[in-house]
């Protein structure tokens, strides 16, 4: 009794640390990314509170219990990205007037002034999202045993996002019917995509995505069927938020997974291995040929072309490549090792995208639509370094111990290629988390890499 008790109160302790932590970084934890979110005296002094406080008892109940001892080298990298944040928060000049040239002509201007309290709050952001990711990564692993923590994290993570996939059937019913009236008529003028209670469609799709990654755990550890009936439902819902890169990042994922499930469980000898690879090969040809025919029958193949590689807004590499060069400017106004700083990165970037050259439309962005450039700019060459050095452990150790727990191994490293082109033309990566849908992919990736290599190797990360 007692020992569930003590179970029940890690895993509130966790979800709350984590919770306050990723409030304190965006304002927003479930509802999107708000790197420009203003935060008042008593908004910081009463969310760190409970972060520390929960931190702290987290901390020195499982130090006394001896059921967690630190991952220092781990703490260490989170450490000096922190570090090197409030360097270049500290370091990082006012602008009374900047003047710089659009991408297609003309002069724009900024004024930017940062006080003492704003660079202080910026900074506290930055220590306690590095202090959040260890606790996600760390505290995950040394706390929980593993198939638990992943199918409770599956679980929940499933029941909620079914809730806001409800919600949004009732609230965006306009949207779903508009989607298939007109579909792939991208400048209808009625044309809007279903968000639920989301920021916006894009953030509605990464939590139906985590959603779908969380139905992937879940048939891997019951090996039912139906599994995949919704896993389509969520697929469908993705496709039409018009978030293309996860729309095929998702089923790129799936067939990566579908392919190694079916070869697993049928392919016990060379002759069946080849058979079903190529009768799964059969399916994927025959229903790409299936979806073109149709959509030259219907006069749409033009469209839906359109539709997946161009935009009215944002959504193309050709507007995203105008991003990344302001993304360069902005980090040319501090310095090139330490970045701008977290958050603060995302104040001057906003000011740089005054307009978009392929839409003539103001378009408030505040992230590069690229992971790489989104690490630079908020922590420079170091925190994109680290970065480096924390996904390089984590691919050698999964790769290390496909022997040892082969199934889990293999998903973690499907979810690191999956987020890898995700993170191409999107900001948000499983490192450094921002939301809840990134966090919750650092716990299916990270936590079962660093539990196994923990189990099956007699010197743990100390």
């Amino acid at each position: 009794m007692a020992g569930k008790i003590a179970k029940i109160g890690n895993y509130f302790l966790y979800l709350l640390t984590i919770t306050a932590g990723l409030f304190i970084c965006n304002g927003e934890v479930l509802f999107g990314d708000n790197p420009t979110q203003k935060f008042t005296g008593n908004d910081v002094r009463l969310y760190t509170g409970i972060f520390l406080v929960s931190l702290v008892t987290l901390f020195l109940i499982n130090i006394f219990r001896k059921k967690y001892k630190p991952n220092l080298i781990l703490l260490s990298l989170f450490l000096i990205v922190a570090v090197g944040n409030i360097v270049g928060i500290a370091t990082f000049k006012d602008y009374g007037y900047y003047v710089f040239d659009g991408i297609e002509g003309g002069t724009y201007a900024f004024t930017y002034y940062i006080d003492l309290e704003t660079r202080l709050i910026f900074s506290l952001e930055a220590l306690v999202l590095c202090l959040t990711c260890f606790v996600l990564i760390d505290f995950g692993y040394q706390l929980f045993e593993l198939d638990e923590f992943l199918k409770v994290v599956a679980f929940v993570t499933l029941t909620i996002i079914s809730i806001f996939m409800v919600i949004s059937f009732v609230v965006d019913w306009d949207c779903y019917a508009n989607f298939w009236q007109n579909y792939f008529v991208i400048d209808h003028a009625f044309m809007r995509f279903p968000k639920s209670v989301f920021m916006n469609s894009n953030v509605f799709a990464i939590m139906l995505s985590v959603a779908f990654i969380a139905l992937i755990y879940l048939h891997h550890f019951y090996k039912r069927w139906f599994f995949f009936i919704p896993m389509v439902i969520l697929y469908v819902n993705i496709f039409m938020t018009n978030c293309r890169t996860l729309t095929i990042s998702v089923l790129l994922l799936f067939l990566a997974y579908l392919v190694y499930y079916l070869l697993d469980k049928y392919g016990k000898t060379r002759k069946r291995k080849i058979i079903t690879a190529s009768l799964i090969a059969g399916i994927f040809v025959t229903s790409i040929i299936v979806t073109t025919v149709v959509l030259v029958l219907t006069n749409n193949l033009d469209n839906f072309i359109d539709f997946m590689l161009e935009s009215y807004n944002f959504r193309s590499i050709h507007s995203r490549s105008w991003i990344w060069m302001r993304t360069i400017e902005s980090i040319n106004l501090a310095n090139w090792f330490t970045g701008v700083g977290f958050n603060l990165f995302g104040e001057i970037l906003i000011r740089f995208n005054v307009t978009d050259p392929t839409s003539a439309r103001p378009n408030n962005n505040t992230s590069t639509h690229n992971a790489a450039l989104e690490y630079l700019g908020n922590g420079g060459i170091l925190m994109l370094v680290v970065v480096l050095i924390i996904l390089g452990m984590l691919i050698y150790m999964a790769i290390k111990n496909l022997k040892n727990n082969r199934g889990l191994m293999v998903l973690s490293l499907m979810l690191i290629v999956f987020s890898l082109i995700y993170s191409i033309i999107e900001s948000g990566f499983f490192i450094f988390p921002r939301t809840y849908g990134f966090a919750i992919l650092t716990a299916f990736i990270a936590v079962p890499i660093v539990s196994t290599e923990a189990k099956y190797h007699s010197k743990k990360v100390k």
